[in-house]
């Protein structure tokens, strides 16, 4: 299909504008797609960290002295007046000696009151303690003889300690009970906050069972990891709950719950699944329900093993900025990624869905077995992601989610790794509550997730399923002791015989791609039948220092018209050569599906022959390849390795293009142009927009404003992004039915943002603006407040709301 001349000659021109604009506009931040799929990351900044290899501050570290073996805690909570009354018996055993006089060394928060006239035991014995004033969150214990290797002793302390109001250790949520706040007490412990909580060794390497008891209002439940075991009177307005004594685990997954909230328990399965909610949205749990116990029973078929526990209970909480905590059988949510309504956007089902199916992989990989440092907690969060498409998939396969995952991960991953100062996976250097918040980004999550995805098509390439079958070996072997390291996953995958071409092992693939930061761009040459093949980091921006030249192992795949077999090779040097392509073949192209965690430039020619071939036949590449060529096209050209010309000359495709991924592709990677473009304004935005337009003209008409009941997921994913970016380019359809949609009363859930937002534009009054606030003030749909926030982004006075937002 020819592309329209008139879009064509808006091409040009845009083609001409932005070269100008390029010389002289400062450089902005790369655009991500909207997250749709699993909980949101606990850090998204991207802020320096320390490279491999550099020092870091290791005196945060426990000395290693000594590790716990059991906890027997109780809590007795007052919510009304934000404190609690603890007490706890560790009992541990001393690894090496600590000389009398010398301190045994475990973690507490300074907000941890030990009264100096009830001091802590060891044995019986008194002993003094000292919290550190260093904002390293130590408390030492000096006894009065030496504590002898391999000996096992008992901690008593009784304390009081705070109740946070900041979603960190146990803290205070509240919701509104018909015009009553009502109290819930909750945990939150990882990443180093469990000391907030109790006296403890605070680090994951150091795993040890529990048994907690809890005293609470004979009004309110309490929940924890495990079952209760008992449930006593204490007086006429108390109770006290004593749960079953846990796994062994890290304490960061241990947690527990006191509210009034209902619940709705389900027991098909072998055992109790539950969730807890508000009373008003208790009706809103089927989802949960339904995806929950799906989840786990796809885990064990696919692990061989087991669920662990025997029950699971999830939560809802009104205020939760973590999004999502794994604990091990009491998993927390902030209500808006849980809950789903009748009503809810069809964004909001795959939301929750994934972010059930991230948590509760994380039963296996996190819970049992546990990275021993955060330095490495990919080993947990990499393999939830990638899991949470694979069970998804698993669950609704109509909704395509593998399709979406390199969109989703390898996308959003690239923004962060094609800087200087990015980090690598595996990152032992980090050593303070900071360094360690910095860890749980991008880099783990979908780096992670991607390098996962692409060893597990190398592996199974080579032997059908091996990839499973090595992470059955791996949990099998790691499942007892609980602690695993990256190199027990290599002897793991190792361990079914898979050797890779070249003779390269799956350790010498895993080992480089997680320990080495950034990411090559694949530079490729076509003569005939060969191609010429080389990589180099990719950077968005050439650093004033270069950096030393580093190369990957990497798993190059191609494919060109009429071969049905995918061809493979590996590129570990600088350069090499491909041969065997078919020298009648029209084009060729590399990184099939994008399972490669890699990008793709061609000469002119390559890229002149992908665009013609998307052209004249959509669907001779597959969806994750439609997407990755319009993400390359537009990051190549900002980075200077690619004309905008043949960048924008591909884009022209999409008038043919009715899937999500690569529409969410394109107004992702488009957003640098359009900041530019319409921040010049005048004719400069007016072609900009009128090209866009142009772009969704065709697939607007087909997909329209409004849903069919004929409509599919993909439908509905796909009209979100395609009308939002038509509205936004003032494609006067788009902009008329929104405004129909809005005085109409007829918004709909994947459309109803551009709705309010052009019924806001329009609105004299601020009546408008106020029924938003108030909608997002009471929502608990995460999507309907995306919608609400962007909406209100569009009043005329954007500061002021903005700050009425915040």
């Amino acid at each position: 299909m020819a592309c329209p001349s008139r879009w064509c000659w808006c091409t040009c021109w845009c083609t001409l504008v932005l070269a100008v604009l390029s010389a002289r506009s400062a450089p902005a931040a790369l655009a991500t797609p909207e997250r749709l799929v699993g909980p949101p990351r606990p850090h998204d900044l991207l802020r320096p960290r320390p490279a491999l290899g550099q020092a870091g501050d290791a005196s945060y570290r426990l000395p290693g002295d000594a590790h716990p073996l059991h906890y027997d805690i109780h809590i007795g909570s007052n919510l009304d007046k934000l404190f609690f009354l603890g007490t706890v018996d560790i009992t541990l055993q001393v690894d090496k000696l600590i000389e009398k006089g010398k301190p045994l060394t475990l973690h507490a928060d300074s907000s941890i009151d030990i009264d100096p006239s009830n001091k802590c035991t060891l044995d019986g014995n008194e002993v003094d303690h000292e919290l550190s004033k260093d904002g390293k969150d130590f408390i030492r214990f000096t006894a009065k003889t030496d504590l002898m290797a391999g000996t096992v002793h008992v901690l008593h302390c009784e304390y009081r300690g705070k109740i946070f109001e900041d979603d960190k250790g146990f803290y205070r949520s509240q919701y509104d009970g018909k015009g009553v706040k009502i109290n819930i007490g909750v945990t939150q412990f990882e990443m180093t906050f469990a000391r907030r909580a109790l006296p403890c060794f605070d680090e994951p390497g150091y795993r040890a069972t529990f048994a907690l008891a809890i005293t609470h209002h004979v009004e309110e439940s309490a929940v924890s990891n495990t079952q209760p075991a008992v449930i006593v009177s204490v007086n006429a307005t108390h109770a006290k709950t004593t749960f079953e004594a846990t796994p062994a685990m890290a304490v960061y997954t241990l947690a527990w719950l006191v509210s009034r909230m209902p619940s709705v328990a389900s027991a098909d399965g072998d055992f109790p699944f539950a969730t807890y909610a508000q009373p008003k949205y208790i009706d809103d749990t089927s989802l949960s329900q339904s995806v929950g116990p799906q989840v786990l029973a796809g885990m064990a078929d696919y692990t061989g093993i087991e669920y662990a526990l025997d029950k699971m209970d999830q939560a809802a909480l009104p205020d939760f900025n973590f999004g999502a905590m794994e604990n091990w059988g009491l998993v927390t949510y902030r209500q808006g990624l849980l809950l789903a309504g009748a009503d809810s956007r069809s964004t909001t089902n795959l939301s929750v869905t994934t972010t059930i199916a991230h948590e509760l992989a994380h039963q296996w990989f996190g819970n049992l077995v546990t990275p021993s440092w955060w330095g490495h907690v990919w080993l947990s969060e990499a393999f939830a992601e990638l899991f949470c498409y694979l069970m998804t998939d698993k669950i609704n396969p109509e909704w395509k989610v593998l399709d979406k995952m390199p969109l989703m991960e390898m996308h959003d991953a690239f923004v962060e790794d094609s800087l200087i100062s990015s980090a690598p996976m595996t990152n032992e250097n980090i050593y303070t509550p900071d360094e360690i918040l910095d860890n749980f980004g991008s880099i783990t999550y979908a780096k992670g997730s991607s390098v996962l995805r692409m060893l597990r098509d190398t592996m199974d390439s080579v032997s059908a399923d091996s990839f499973r079958k090595g992470l059955q070996s791996y949990l099998n072997a790691k499942k007892q002791s609980g602690v695993v390291e990256p190199d027990d996953l290599w002897q793991g995958l190792e361990s079914v015989g898979v050797t890779l071409p070249g003779g390269l092992s799956v350790t010498d693939l895993g080992k480089k791609w997680t320990e080495q930061a950034g990411y090559p761009v694949i530079t490729v040459t076509r003569t005939g039948d060969t191609a010429s093949v080389a990589q180099v980091r990719f950077l968005s921006e050439e650093p004033a220092n270069p950096p030393t030249p580093v190369t990957w192992p990497v798993p190059l795949t191609w494919k060109a018209p009429g071969t049905t077999v995918v061809s493979r090779s590996f590129l570990t040097e600088e350069s090499g050569s491909i041969s065997g392509i078919p020298k009648d073949a029209a084009w060729v192209l590399f990184n099939v599906d994008q399972l490669g965690y890699y990008r793709v430039n061609y000469d002119n020619d390559g890229w002149k022959a992908l665009t013609d071939t998307l052209v004249s036949d959509v669907g001779s590449l597959t969806v994750p390849e439609r997407a990755m060529l319009v993400d390359d096209a537009l990051t190549l050209a900002r980075a200077g390795k690619l004309s905008y010309e043949t960048a924008l000359s591909l884009q022209g495709y999409l008038v043919a293009e009715r899937q999500y991924a690569p529409w969410a592709a394109f107004a992702s990677s488009v957003e640098y142009l359009a900041l530019h473009c319409r921040a010049a304004g005048g004719e400069i935005a007016s072609l900009f927009d009128r090209w866009v337009a142009g772009l969704t003209e065709r697939a607007y008409h087909d997909l329209d404003f409004s849903s069919s009941d004929k409509d599919t997921f993909e439908d509905k994913l796909t009209r979100s992004v395609v009308v939002q970016v038509a509205f936004e380019a003032n494609l006067f359809l788009a902009v008329t039915d929104a405004s129909l949609a809005f005085l109409n009363s007829r918004m709909e859930p994947d459309t109803a943002r551009l709705a309010l937002c052009k019924g806001l534009t329009d609105s004299h009054t601020d009546e408008v603006y106020k029924d938003l606030l108030k909608k997002l003030k009471l929502s608990t749909d995460e999507m309907k407040r995306r919608d609400y926030t962007y909406a209100l982004g569009c009043a005329p006075e954007n500061e002021e709301v903005q700050l009425k937002t915040e």
